[in-house]
């Protein structure tokens, strides 16, 4: 998926307070998510015309999925706006439910601060 991104595109996520923009960033991101995500797989797509149209926005497809981490199950769904050059410009991540969610912003932090260079 990472190919198919613009490089300006913008990562919504329900575990971070601001979006994370840049490809090179979402990359970063998405290394984390596919070492905690176990049993991962897309289950639906959706496939749907822009009610308004943002600018540069030409579709927007949305891919349900399903994972875990460790016994928690996880429900998502990735909304990709994707422009008239045929990049995604902006995804924005759904997640259900709110155990799940807890647990991966649990897992992320975890890994951030075992990742985090030592004070001093």
């Amino acid at each position: 998926m990472i190919d198919t991104m613009a490089p300006e595109v913008v990562l919504h996520s329900p575990t971070m307070l601001r979006p994370v923009a840049g490809r090179e960033r979402v990359r970063a991101v998405f290394q984390i998510l596919a070492e905690l995500f176990e049993d991962f797989e897309y289950v639906r797509t959706f496939d749907g015309e822009m009610v308004t149209a943002e600018p540069g926005v030409v579709s927007t497809h949305a891919l349900m999925f399903r994972c875990r981490i460790g016994d928690e199950q996880i429900e998502g769904m990735d909304v990709l706006d994707i422009s008239d050059s045929d990049q995604i410009v902006v995804l924005t991540v759904l997640m259900r439910p709110m155990s799940g969610l807890h647990r991966l912003a649990d897992s992320i932090a975890e890994r951030m601060r075992a990742n985090a260079p030592p004070p001093g």
